[in-house]
């Protein structure tokens, strides 16, 4: 047996992050013949942030990928059934048939050449889920819905940030939150990048969160795309507690808390907020306090600061009846689909209104068919963070609000031997400057994009929190709150001290 290993030009034309090899027989004989092959991938595990060689596997690839990778099908990645990541010893191996009829052909590659000789190419490549984690799961934790009693051994503490008095409306609680037991519900299925603020720690306004089915499992085996289906969930987060709402059986666009009180819950649709109808939600409680999610404008219009509160991504309707469905087959089956609708506007009893504004973080994705190594570079919200809150004024007014509280964010990036962080620069060169960031699941505007699903993660930490009132027609700072953030390497951190 004979190995060759590609050099790194060549393995990154062919969309490969890591190692690229030839495995070829020697011998003459025509019987298949079983070996076990191994990549050591020692010299390149911190190649990646957010646990990049935990997430490696192996796959396959036409010979043609070493000569001609600008063919799509010459860059079709086949896993390698039984392969296995020894994570102990640094290590991806699978056992491999090298018979004399070579696997697997290029499908759909008029160019592509067929090995001689029972070779096999194989490549080293990360999935956007492993063992530390999932990225292909969004932020929304099931441990979100726990409830965490005297006896849990959770630790809790909270921060809160002092914010000036509203003049006639309602004044906004910002609480930093910290609880340990937020990480027990945490699994290989779940996204674990830790929040802006910190491991265990968390600030949210509130949100409704949709979860989308697999198209894997509604019928398109091969697909990494994200289908609409009956099964969808979703998730309401507010004031520090989290509920499934359920659908009225007689008015669909009307809501119920899991746990249900006297709140009313409306799904309305016409708003300017990016999602494919207009989608988004209406809360109404006992007293009149009326909040929305995701509406982009103020209540009412759809002119002025767009708030950039509604989240969305590529989703597919496959069967008839479902939002996106056309005729015309699955791959024009789709449009963009709100995944996460934030809380943008509080409006009391009395017409005092909060606004909540964010900034959004996207990225982009090969929308498509990725068995034949085809699809569309598609851009989709993979994240985002607060970025203001304005409050002292009411829905009808046309003045400025008296209040803000500002949300300054920076790089999660380590400032180290003189390397300064420019978003820019996160590249595939400077990834372990952004240990838990996974920037092999990165794609530019232009040029090759192997990543065929969406993730989602962020790149931004919280850094200061500013408070301001207005005085005449200009806001003046009242208090500044700055954080901080490390990356300890949980191999030479000290233990946390006893007692």
């Amino acid at each position: 047996m004979k190995v060759t290993v590609a050099d790194h030009a060549t393995a990154e034309k062919a969309g490969v992050d890591g190692a690229l090899i030839t495995v070829r027989r020697t011998d003459t004989t025509t019987a298949p013949g079983k070996v076990t092959v191994g990549i050591d991938y020692t010299g390149f595990r911190n190649a990646f942030g957010a646990d990049w060689s935990t997430r490696l596997r192996l796959v396959a690839m036409p010979e043609c990928a070493l000569t001609t990778p600008d063919i799509a099908a010459c860059r079709v990645k086949t896993p390698v059934t039984g392969a296995r990541n020894d994570r102990t010893k640094n290590r991806v191996l699978a056992d491999v048939d090298l018979a004399p009829a070579p696997v697997p052909a290029a499908p759909n590659a008029k160019t592509a050449s067929v090995p001689a000789g029972g070779a096999m190419i194989l490549a080293t490549t990360a999935d956007a889920s492993g063992p530390s984690g999932d990225y292909k799961a969004t932020s929304l934790s099931p441990s979100g819905s726990w409830s965490v009693g005297d006896n849990s051994g959770s630790m809790n503490w909270s921060y809160g940030i002092a914010v000036p008095p509203s003049i006639g409306g309602t004044t906004p609680t910002v609480n930093l939150a910290y609880n340990s037991g937020g990480v027990d519900g945490r699994t290989t299925s779940t996204n674990n990048q830790a929040s802006w603020i910190g491991e265990g720690w968390e600030y949210s306004p509130g949100f409704v969160e949709r979860s989308y089915q697999a198209c894997a499992k509604d019928g398109k085996d091969t697909s990494g795309e994200k289908c609409w289906s009956n099964q969808n969930t979703q998730t309401l987060s507010l004031n520090g507690k989290s509920s499934t709402l359920i659908q009225d059986d007689t008015d669909k666009s009307k809501w119920r808390l899991e746990n249900d009180d006297d709140s009313r819950i409306e799904l309305l649709t016409g708003a300017d907020n990016g999602d494919n109808d207009g989608e988004h939600w209406r809360l109404t409680t006992g007293d009149g306090v009326q909040y929305y999610f995701g509406v982009g404008h103020k209540p009412g219009t759809t002119t002025g600061p767009a708030t950039n509160a509604t989240w969305s991504a590529p989703v597919y309707g496959n069967d008839p009846a479902e939002p996106c469905y056309k005729a015309a087959g699955f791959d024009s089956s789709w449009c963009q689909q709100a995944w996460r609708w934030n809380l943008d506007y509080v409006i009391d009893a009395r017409g005092g209104m909060v606004t909540y504004t964010y900034s959004t973080e996207t990225n982009r994705y090969t929308r498509g068919a990725i068995l034949v190594g085809s699809g569309t570079l598609t851009e989709y919200t993979r994240g985002g963070t607060l970025a203001k809150i304005t409050y002292g004024s009411k829905k009808t007014d046309t003045t400025q609000p008296t209040a803000q509280v500002l949300f300054d964010t920076a790089e999660r990036c380590l400032k180290k031997d003189g390397f300064d962080c420019d978003p820019a620069k996160m590249t595939k060169a400077n990834a372990s400057k952004w240990p838990d960031v996974p920037v092999d699941q990165q794609c530019a505007a232009t040029g090759k994009c192997e990543n065929y699903s969406p993730s989602f993660w962020s790149t931004r930490r919280l850094t200061k929190i500013t408070t301001q009132s207005l005085v005449g027609s200009t806001y003046q700072t009242v208090d500044e709150f700055a954080l901080d953030q490390d990356y300890p390497d949980p191999r030479t951190a000290p233990p946390p001290p006893c007692g």
